[in-house]
């Protein structure tokens, strides 16, 4: 079910099934032990990688974000190094985004990191949803870097047909490895 998720996903915002299967994995981790379930899994995960491919944003970056919300959730409280340090500077506009999140200003904001008063359960959920208001998945889709990601989203499933011991297979699986 999860393999069939991402790979719609991967497709659908043109980016790499092998990062968005790595991202997953790593976000699920922490989320089961934070005790979110599968769908809200796919939700914030899904709202990170949509927002990063709007942006245009590499895998790495998306990664990081990913990341950081992973941290997040494995300590149980919002800090300002993995929001101002690790988000924001992986995907641009999340502490103003954080911000609405909570119902704050940036100021705010500040001040409750600073106390270390905001809760994982407080800010994960509703970070995800303010990453999708206005989204413009058309415009994620037009970007290169969405491109490139669907083209090796499908060259993925090319190879898989190929056998590879041959050549065309192991050349195909060369291409891939060195993209990625």
């Amino acid at each position: 079910k999860s393999y069939r998720f991402l790979t719609d996903e991967s497709k659908r915002l043109g980016i790499s099934l092998g990062d968005a299967a790595k991202g997953f994995v790593q976000v699920q981790a922490s989320a089961r032990e934070a005790g979110y379930t599968s769908e809200q899994t796919a939700f914030i995960w899904q709202s990170v990688a949509q927002r990063a491919a709007e942006l245009g944003l590499s895998s790495a970056a998306a990664g990081r974000a990913i990341t950081a919300l992973g941290q997040i959730m494995s300590k149980g409280v919002v800090s300002s190094e993995e929001l101002r340090q690790q988000l924001a500077e992986s995907l641009p506009g999340a502490f103003q985004t954080a911000a609405k999140a909570m119902g704050v200003t940036t100021g705010e904001l500040q001040k409750l990191l600073e106390t270390g008063s905001i809760t994982q359960e407080q800010f994960i959920i509703p970070f995800a949803k303010e990453l999708g208001k206005g989204s413009d998945f058309d415009k994620a889709i037009t970007t290169m870097s969405a491109s490139f990601g669907a083209f090796k989203t499908r060259m993925i499933g090319v190879a898989e047909s190929f056998d590879q011991t041959t050549a065309a297979g192991q050349g195909l699986k060369g291409l891939l490895d060195f993209t990625a």
